[in-house]
């Protein structure tokens, strides 16, 4: 075998290897059986209540003129039209 075929192989070997480890150090960290301080993570957890999604951001007219004007600067289409090209 050639040398370039040998170093992708162990690359693929390696890469698995390290995408099996990463989901074992997930499923360890999220399946809540461990304890911390001596109360279970399942149980800390389930005693907050859900937290609620945040509101959509409220756009100003401030807001919808600056975007407006620096869409129409830098579109392609100023540098074409002369109507918006002489402001």
């Amino acid at each position: 075998m050639k040398l370039r075929t040998v170093s992708w192989i162990m690359l693929t070997v390696l890469g698995s290897f390290v995408l099996l480890a990463s989901f074992l150090a997930t499923y360890l960290a999220y399946r809540g059986d461990y304890a911390i301080g001596g109360t279970a993570v399942g149980a800390v957890g389930g005693a907050l209540p859900p937290v609620s999604p945040p509101s959509p951001p409220r756009r100003t007219g401030q807001d919808l003129r600056v975007s407006l004007y620096l869409q129409a600067s830098i579109s392609r289409r100023r540098r074409k039209c002369p109507a918006l090209s002489k402001t």
